[in-house]
C-alpha cells in the first residue's frame, strides 16, 4: 500500500524534476494499492488551476490547463480515497508539530490510520516528511 499526498500526486500531472524517479518508483511496485485523503482530489485540482494561471489570474495556456485537470480527475480515480472523518480530523488536531499545516496534517493522520501494510508514504513536503518520520511511517521521496 502506498500513500500519496497532493505534493507528490502533482508531480504525476506535471512533470518536474523529480516526475521521472516518482514513476521508477511506482513501475518498481506493480499491483499496490493507492491511497490519498479525500482532500487530495480538491488539492490537486486547486494546485493545476493556480500554476495554469499568471500572477494577474489570467490562464496562461488553456488547452494545458484543460489536459492537467482531466489527467489529475483520472489519477484521483485510480486512488483509494480516505474520507475525511471526524476522527481523521480530531487525530491531525492532536499532532503536536507546531509548524505542520492542517491539510499536511490531515494528510498525516490518514496515513496513520492506514498505517498496517503501508510500504510508502510518499511527499516532498520536508516538514511533513518530518512529522511522517517522527510518526513511524515509511517516508519516501523518490528523486
Amino acid at each position: 500500500m502506498i500513500y500519496f499526498d497532493t505534493c507528490a500526486l502533482i508531480k504525476l500531472v506535471r512533470q518536474d524534476a523529480s516526475s521521472a524517479a516518482l514513476s521508477r518508483f511506482i513501475d518498481a511496485h506493480p499491483g499496490s494499492r493507492w491511497f490519498a485523503s479525500e482532500i487530495a482530489a480538491t488539492e490537486i485540482a486547486r494546485t493545476v488551476r493556480r500554476i495554469n494561471h499568471d500572477d494577474k489570474g489570467r490562464v496562461i495556456d488553456q488547452a494545458r490547463l484543460a489536459a492537467e485537470l482531466r489527467h489529475a480527475e483520472n489519477l484521483c480515480g485510480t486512488l483509494d480515497l480516505v474520507p475525511v472523518s471526524t476522527r481523521v480530523l480530531s487525530d491531525a488536531a492532536a499532532l503536536r508539530h507546531p509548524f505542520l499545516r492542517t491539510l499536511d496534517a490531515i494528510h498525516l493522520a490518514t496515513a496513520a490510520g492506514i498505517r498496517t501494510g503501508l510500504t510508502a508514504f510518499l511527499t516532498y513536503d520536508k516538514r511533513l516528511a518530518a512529522a511522517a518520520e517522527e510518526a513511524g511511517l515509511p517516508v519516501t521521496a523518490p528523486a
